[in-house]
């Protein structure tokens, strides 16, 4: 009997997850938090929580806790924006930095095993099919 498409993607997500897990959370990190780095990484500059928030399109509060983790553990830091406290924005400190160029090996590591799995058209519509996804999840979220 063939898998329904709701159990692919079960097998798929649990497969990702699974992936990520063993090489992300050696150091502790959760999904959230790499996502959150890579975010700032990405954006080149620095951000408040709530543009965070945005880019991942959840709530602030969902965020806070995770952005507060990883100032703790010396993966980002806080910078001023003026007198007012509460505005602050948050950067990648050198130790982060460190910690995604580690974990860019491990994606490039995924991305290879995805490439080797799929022929160039395969890949193709995959990445088609990703991206039509995450367009659909903005505007639905």
């Amino acid at each position: 009997m063939e898998k329904s498409f709701e159990e692919i993607y079960t097998d798929f997500q649990c497969a990702m997850i699974a992936w990520f897990n063993k090489f992300y959370m050696v150091d502790g990190i959760t999904a959230t938090q790499y996502y959150i780095m890579d975010i700032l990484r990405m954006s080149g500059e620095a951000l408040t929580t709530t543009e965070i928030a945005q880019k991942m399109h959840v709530s602030k509060a969902a965020i806070s806790r995770q952005v507060k983790k990883l100032l703790e553990v010396g993966l980002l830091e806080q910078k001023r924006v003026d007198e007012d406290r509460r505005n602050v924005k948050h950067i990648i400190t050198s130790q982060g930095a460190k910690f995604m160029s580690n974990a860019d090996n491990y994606r490039h590591s995924m991305i290879d095993i995805i490439k080797s799995a799929l022929t160039e058209d395969e890949l193709n519509n995959f990445s088609f099919l990703c991206e039509k996804i995450v367009t659909k999840t903005k505007t639905t979220a």
